[in-house]
């Protein structure tokens, strides 16, 4: 078992756990990362906030591996178009935590576009059929998404 120093998904509590890092490839989301509108650059305030977190966990954990993943909604773009944006904007998480010191080495991106909603009933034809725009739009919002998984 090691010790691992890490935030809690809201971006507000620092905790420790023991847990065997080579066996746990939990989710941990970061909502709050946030990119220039059908781009991959970050905005830097709120987002380098939370990459921060990221970047702290990474140093406090010099073994940990990980790998980033951002999610688009699926109600622009093609399905080809969002899984590149997804992808670039992972990608620019990676660089952001390069360009503090982390080695490429510990840490890869992936994008996977509107294909995986966050939750069952978060699809995109469940979406279209909601009554409301703010519905929608609620939805939506849930499943744009940065995560990071320890691999």
């Amino acid at each position: 078992m090691a010790q691992a120093k890490g935030w809690h998904e809201n971006g507000q509590l620092q905790y420790e756990e023991n847990y065997n890092m080579g066996e746990y490839h939990g989710e941990w989301g970061y909502a709050e990362v946030e990119y220039q509108y059908d781009s991959y650059k970050l905005y830097l305030g709120t987002s380098k906030l939370y990459l921060d977190m990221l970047l702290e966990t990474l140093i406090d954990n010099p073994t940990m591996v990980i790998e980033i993943e951002n999610h688009t909604d699926c109600r622009s773009g093609s399905d080809l178009y969002n899984r590149a944006l997804s992808k670039r904007r992972a990608q620019s998480c990676v660089d952001y935590l390069f360009s503090k010191g982390i080695s490429a080495e510990r840490m890869s991106a992936k994008g996977f576009g509107g294909d995986k909603p966050r939750s069952a009933g978060l699809e995109c034809e469940t979406i279209a059929a909601m009554l409301t725009y703010e519905e929608q739009e609620a939805a939506h919002q849930i499943n744009r998404r940065t995560v990071y998984r320890i691999k």
